[in-house]
Formats: C-alpha cells, structure tokens, sequence
C-alpha cells in the first residue's frame, strides 16, 4: 500500500511502520521502531506539535483526521495527511494510536502557491477599480472646468445631464 502506516503509544514511542512509510521517512525498521515521534518524523521539542498526540489520547476520540508537519531522515519537510484511530486495550483504555497518512506536500504547495497567486489578484483588481474611479473623477472634473466656460444653457445641460451619468457610472462602479 503506498500509505504510511504507524503505530504510537501515548508517550510518542512508534510501535510499528509499514516498509512504505520506512522508505518514505528513510529510516530502517531499528532506526525508527521503539524511537519517539518528536526525535523522529516530527523533530521538534515544540509542545504545540507534539500536543495533536497527546490531545488525542486525552480526549479519548475514536477518530481523527489531521494534516501535519513531519521531517523526513534527510532533513526534508513533507506534510502528511493522517486519518487515525484508538486502539484499546482490554479493559478499553487507550493503548495505541494506529495512523495512515498521505504523502499530502505536493497538494499543500500548489494551495499555497495558489492563495498566493489569488492574493496578487486581488491586489490587481483593487488596484484596476482604484484608477477606474480616478479616471471617472478626472472626467468629472474636466467637465466641470468646461461648464464654467460654456456661455450657451443647452450645451450646460447637455454636459451636466453628462457629467450625472458619469456620476451614475462611478457609483454603480463603487
């Protein structure tokens, strides 16, 4: 199965990791079997990372679904996507955490490449309205200056009737 498959005790020791998750991590069976989540695919002495572990052994959930940041062997960032459930002992306390997760980096790169590309848009189109409605102004504006020089009263009209549409135009626009 090209999915990573852990077991973990409440205090973070990794019980078993399928051959895929082995390669995928690079660590060999002894190097990663009987270690701790934090040393290992976590690396990090962060007590807000390793806490997702301990919360869902607190809170006695059946379930849980979760995206998180792992290290692999080498160093390299990768983000897993995990769907976990509690394995209880006989007396139906919790004794393990069986997790399957997906290799998810590829998949949260291009999202954040993509709110980054949407972010920039944004900016464009407000940028875009902005000097929309800065033109609109400037034409009002010279219109006003023609107004004051026009001596006749229906070419008045016929400009200030224009000067409202544009008017109209910029309000619609806003």
């Amino acid at each position: 199965i090209n999915s990573i498959i852990m077991r973990v005790k409440p205090d973070g020791t990794i019980t078993y990791c399928n051959p895929y998750g082995l390669e995928f991590y690079g660590y060999t069976k002894n190097e990663l079997v009987g270690s701790t989540v934090q040393d290992t695919v976590l690396k990090t002495d962060d007590p807000k990372e390793f806490g997702v572990l301990q919360k869902l052994f607190d809170k006695d959930k059946k379930y849980w679904n979760g995206l998180n940041r792992n290290i692999t062997a080498n160093g390299k960032e990768v983000w897993i996507l995990w769907a976990n459930t509690m394995i209880y002992d006989q007396e139906n306390e919790p004794m393990e955490i069986l997790s399957i997760g997906q290799d998810f980096t590829s998949r949260n790169t291009a999202q954040l490449k993509l709110n980054t590309s949407l972010e920039e848009k944004d900016i464009l189109l407000k940028e875009v309205h902005h000097r929309v409605k800065n033109n609109l102004q400037i034409i009002t504006s010279l219109i006003n200056l023609q107004l004051s020089d026009m001596p006749d009263q229906d070419i008045q009209d016929i400009l200030e009737s224009l000067q409202s549409r544009i008017q109209s135009m910029s309000l619609v626009h806003e």
